[in-house]
């Protein structure tokens, strides 16, 4: 008998021998994913926005995608500006701007300590950096307005702000997290319910210097303040196998796709192991409803899977998920901040593409001089360091990026751009879930109706009954699909 690895094979060949769906603008394997296809900018005067930044602002040091906070059905976005000076040198902002949807800024909303309805607190003063970090908190408060909290590690105030929004972008009310220890507030990523109390909660980054090399994990109440603190670093948390002296770990964060089954994200941070520098590691973490590290993995970035060949690129600078390959497992989007392609510390990324458990698969680098990006870059442009997917579009198999350049402040690159948020349009692939004939739903096959089309002429075939068991059969193309490979 004919076997069926032969009958599909040869059923899928006449599906797909025909001219594919208006629709299917993408590339017909994995081959191309995480390509940038298209860019654009977000500065002063670019891309709709229109506020007013300067030299060393570092607009862009975080961005996060946020949420409809005007109602008008676009998500919008906080970008952070660390090293604005509203209120004294470095003080810091966040704007927020309201998206349209062809990714360009309708108008924005600036919040400083002197703008916005923010309220800074007693011993506010110069070197906050009060935006160097910004995420999405969902509607905290039950307003019907996202939520955001605000990163200020440094300025003798290390600290977390819970803003609740207005929906005009200004700030509604506020809480105060203050850090347990100096540069709490370098990132900040959100958790989900990790407690189960009906609240969000959040994980928040040391930045990885002095004695920090840690994260927190804030269990928050719905009026922005903490119900209570974990830490996690090398002598806290449950964490094994991390060295005292290891740089940068907890300093980056986000999350990943539940890969244990435990109903949770998992967490991932970088970390720059020892002295001299040796290759960046990427900890993918797995969190007890207490914060505290039930099990963990590593991934180094010199990895064959991955390639990167410069231990000081900064790999880790930056983190975001998104499915690239279509396999249904979140991989990631990585920032290498100091990366050399075409200049000194202009910057990169990396999609790394992962598997069920968390193994590299493969990777592509996104640079001035790979992956497709054509946009100019200067020298320590720190391209890479905020990164955030503003949008899917599944029909068309692209995704939208937001890749910040803040522009690094130091003796060695003047500062002369505040900095600028770049928008990518990258392709993704769908994968092998079954989607044939790329109109997003997956596909079923009943034999039954094929052989009535075909005629019923072949025995054991009749009726579509392909095993001769007397039950018609009916092909699932995503239960199959591991099976007979990436069925595009």
């Amino acid at each position: 008998m004919t076997s069926l690895r032969t009958i599909v094979s040869a059923l899928l060949a006449l599906l797909l021998s025909g001219a594919p769906p208006a629709h299917a603008e993408a590339p017909s394997d994995c081959s191309d994913a995480g390509l940038v296809t298209g860019e654009w900018r977000i500065a002063e005067g670019e891309g709709g926005f229109t506020g007013n930044l300067d030299a060393g602002d570092l607009f862009g040091g975080a961005v996060a995608v946020i949420g409809d906070v005007d109602g008008d059905g676009v998500d919008d976005v906080a970008v952070g500006s660390g090293r604005d000076d509203d209120t004294g040198t470095d003080a810091g902002a966040v704007f927020i701007l309201f998206m349209q949807a062809d990714h360009t800024v309708r108008s924005h909303q600036k919040i400083s300590g002197s703008s916005g309805g923010f309220v800074p607190p007693t011993g506010w003063s110069t070197w906050q950096l009060f935006g160097h970090a910004v995420a999405r908190l969902g509607d905290l408060n039950g307003d019907g307005t996202p939520d955001i909290a605000v990163g200020a590690p440094y300025g003798g105030l290390p600290s977390v702000y819970t803003l609740f929004l207005n929906p005009d972008g200004t700030v509604k009310a506020q809480a105060r997290v203050p850090g347990p220890a100096g540069f709490f507030g370098s990132d900040i990523a959100p958790l989900g319910d990790l407690d189960g109390d009906g609240v969000v909660d959040i994980v928040v980054g040391g930045n990885g210097q002095a004695a920090a090399h840690a994260f927190w994990v804030v269990f928050l109440q719905a009026d922005g303040t903490a119900r209570a603190v974990q830490e996690v670093s090398a002598g806290a948390g449950g964490m094994q196998g991390l060295a005292a002296s290891n740089g940068g770990f907890g300093g980056y964060l986000t999350t990943l796709g539940d890969r244990d089954g435990d109903g949770r994200r998992e967490l991932v941070t970088a970390e720059r192991p020892g002295d001299p520098p040796r290759f960046p590691l990427l900890w993918i973490l797995s969190l007890q409803t207490d914060g505290t590290v039930k099990d963990h993995w590593s991934i180094a970035s010199d990895d064959p899977a991955i390639g990167v060949t410069d231990s000081e690129s900064g790999f880790g600078h930056g983190l975001e998920p998104c499915d690239l390959n279509g396999d249904g497992n979140e991989d990631l989007l990585v920032g290498a901040k100091f990366d050399g392609d075409g200049g000194e510390a202009r910057g990169a990324i990396w999609a790394v593409f992962l598997d069920s458990e968390c193994a590299p698969l493969g990777s592509r680098k996104i640079s001035q001089l790979a992956g497709g990006f054509s946009g100019s870059l200067l020298d320590g442009d720190w391209f890479g360091t905020g990164l955030a997917v503003l949008d899917v579009d599944a029909t068309t198999e692209r995704v939208s990026v937001l890749a910040s350049a803040p522009r690094a402040q130091t003796w060695a690159y003047p500062p002369n751009e505040p900095g600028v948020v770049w928008g990518l349009e990258m392709t993704i692939c769908r994968g092998c879930r079954g989607d044939v004939d790329r109109d997003t739903d997956t596909d079923v096959f009943d034999f039954g109706v094929l052989a009535t089309y075909f005629g019923q002429t072949v025995a054991p075939f009749e009726n579509g009954d392909l095993d001769g068991d007397g039950v018609v059969t009916v092909f699932d193309f995503a239960e199959l699909a591991s099976d007979f490979g990436c069925l595009r």
